[in-house]
């Protein structure tokens, strides 16, 4: 089992914008999100899943990094654990399932 829920981000890049669309934390306490927005994401610390209900309609960038005593080290790359950026023109439609080799 996997000790600590990992924080996941999920960055959407518009035109000249970039936002965040999402994260598994709240920004402030770090205390894992419970909003009607959650409510749709289960994680699971014996596989170590973790799946998110959320729609993406522009290029976007999916960042997973460590949680617990780190979650608050948000701007510190060598806490990243892997990245994800494509773009949902170029999948399929229906829920998407990251393995090993989707991700760097």
């Amino acid at each position: 089992p996997v000790d600590d829920m990992p924080c996941i981000d999920i960055w959407e890049h518009g035109d000249v914008l970039r936002r965040q669309i999402y994260s598994s934390h709240d920004p402030i306490t770090m205390e894992v999100d419970s909003d009607e927005d959650s409510l749709m994401n289960e994680w699971d610390d014996e596989e170590g899943s973790y799946k998110i209900g959320k729609c993406l309609n522009q290029d976007f960038t999916l960042v997973c990094r460590f949680g617990g005593e780190f979650a608050r080290d948000a701007d510190d790359a060598s806490k990243v654990l892997f990245r994800y950026v494509n773009c949902p023109n170029f999948l399929r439609r229906g829920v998407l399932e990251l393995g090993m080799a989707e991700v760097d």
